[in-house]
């Protein structure tokens, strides 16, 4: 059941994501503090969820880490440029 919470937070991360996107759709600056809000959410996101079940470990938070810059780099492509 915790899991589920932890994953229903991170989806409605995503949707509050993509309403703020949709809102300053067209503003630079404002779309990437958005999305660079959302990747240290996700950062501290999964911090928090892989403590909780004490599967913390340095190779994991390095891993969510990339895959949060990655997607910071996907959607700046998509979204801003």
């Amino acid at each position: 059941m915790n899991k589920l919470i932890d994953y229903l937070i991170l989806t409605t991360g995503s949707i509050f994501l993509i309403m703020f996107l949709k809102v300053f759709q067209g503003q630079r600056t404002s779309s990437f503090l958005i999305l660079l809000s959302f990747v240290l959410f996700y950062i501290i996101w999964a911090f928090y969820h892989h403590s909780k079940d004490e599967s913390l470990n340095i190779k994991t938070m390095i891993e969510y880490i990339f895959i949060g810059f990655t997607f910071l780099l996907l959607l700046i492509v998509i979204f801003i440029v």
